[in-house]
């Protein structure tokens, strides 16, 4: 009996002291989570940067509680602490779990509402920039690896659609051979909504997706060839996050980093396939010398898009990052070279709680999707194995410049630079094919 009592005096202590906490969190989160917020900044910082590290649910919940009257046990507890996941981008002296500090979006209509920062950092008056408070954590909801997807077989087998041939188990040869050594698919695949999301893509749980935009027919018929000859620049490369290095960079050295792989993709479109390419080498993640991604998307935004209305003839964009992971790396072999995968990513401007978000309008979000699948079943053709499936996430990062834009996880921090180039020559090769028709 002495025990039964002390159990449930102890339930009922800790009981209070849970209601009690949540209660603080509720009042303080609003707070704290305010650029505004009374206190010094080095205790604002402190206080955000633990919220967002160990209890980003939390974290993202009050921000969410700032903005919306909705219940606090709906928002905080249904809404806000769903498992998530996704990629992430990491730096080797910054540990990340997430791609950015901030859901960019959710903070760009937060800046716009606020009187005391409008028209801060040059953003655009009908605000539709992207404005993040860190692009190296975008919401909670991506945790620190995409997760697996579903093989062809895999997908088969839940959809009752097998793969229409397979030529060679493992085989990795050269593109130019005759033969495919990688898999094709029949209409009839590509056609099942089910086998074509569970095959191809990675879509995270804070966006949405139906048949009318991922439609395989309607995605594969878009002529993605390029109607500028190279006379006039066709091809812009940047790099959001500049600074992202690999297993073994040189420090401070750039031509080791993500800037260099950069450059040997601009060489082999250049030397090797003939395209006018520019390569903008600047730098969007660095304040006075200090890593910060707080702003990098809405710098980037700025002076590609500058950038983009000096060169009208500029029809293809690529947004060059490398991943963040646990875990080994990613590597196969192609033509004997160990090759970092990549992956194909794109933002669909709508969340799964709220649908369109109408202030980050992409109208070239189909011909995104167009190019991502495209490239990704040319891979499947060519290069079995060297792709991981397209992400899809709820939000812009700038992809609205071209109908062609495109950003790629090229590899991951645990890979080395070599790696990272040998992946370049499987990229080059494949958009010179969806850009020439060739597929």
């Amino acid at each position: 009996m002495k025990k039964t009592r002390s159990f449930y005096f102890l339930f009922a202590v800790w009981t209070v002291i849970l209601v009690i906490t949540i209660g603080f969190l509720v009042r303080a989160l609003p707070v704290i989570t305010s650029e505004n917020s009374p206190g010094s900044l080095f205790q604002n910082a402190v206080a955000i940067r633990v919220l967002k590290d160990y209890v980003p649910g939390i974290y993202y919940g009050g921000m969410e509680l700032r903005q919306k009257s909705r219940s606090f046990f709906e928002d905080l507890f249904f809404s806000q602490w769903q498992p998530l996941t996704g990629y992430v981008h990491s730096h080797p002296a910054i540990t990340t779990v997430a791609e950015s500090n901030a859901d960019p979006d959710l903070f760009a209509r937060a800046q716009q509402e606020s009187p005391d920062n409008a028209g801060a950092g040059g953003q655009e008056s009908d605000g539709t920039a992207d404005k993040t408070l860190s692009e190296e954590n975008p919401p909670a909801q991506q945790q620190e690896a995409a997760p697996s997807v579903p093989d062809a077989q895999t997908a088969a087998a839940e959809t009752g659609v097998q793969p229409a041939s397979v030529t060679g188990e493992t085989a990795h040869t050269a593109a130019a051979a005759a033969q495919p050594p990688g898999i094709s698919y029949s209409p009839e695949q590509l056609g099942n909504f089910s086998f074509l999301l569970n095959t191809f893509f990675t879509l995270d749980p804070t966006t949405t997706i139906d048949e009318s935009l991922l439609n395989a027919p309607a995605l594969l018929s878009k002529d993605l060839r390029l109607t500028q000859d190279n006379s006039l620049p066709q091809i812009l490369i940047y790099h959001t996050h500049s600074q992202e290095e690999f297993a073994d960079s040189t420090p401070n050295d750039p031509s080791t980093s993500i800037l260099g792989v950069g450059d040997y993709l601009t060489k082999l479109l250049t030397e090797q396939y003939g395209y006018n390419v520019i390569h903008n080498r600047s730098t969007f993640d660095l304040v006075d010398g200090v890593l910060d991604r707080n702003r990098a998307y809405s710098l980037a935004l700025n002076e590609i898009s500058g950038v983009l209305e000096a060169n009208p003839s500029v029809q293809v964009v690529i947004d060059l990052h490398r991943d963040g992971i646990e875990g080994n790396k990613m590597t196969t072999m192609i033509n004997g070279k160990e090759t970092a995968k990549f992956m194909f990513f794109n933002g669909l401007s709508r969340t799964a709680k709220n649908g369109e978000i109408s202030y980050l309008y992409n109208p070239y979000i189909a011909d995104n999707l167009a190019f991502s699948l495209q490239l990704q079943l040319a891979a499947a053709l060519y290069y079995p194995d060297v792709t991981r499936p397209i992400y899809l996430k709820s939000y812009r990062y700038n992809l609205h410049l071209r109908p062609r834009c495109i950003l790629v996880e090229a590899g991951s921090q645990k890979n080395t630079f070599q790696e990272e180039l040998n992946a370049m020559e499987v990229l080059a090769d494949l958009l010179n094919r969806v850009l020439k028709g060739e597929v």
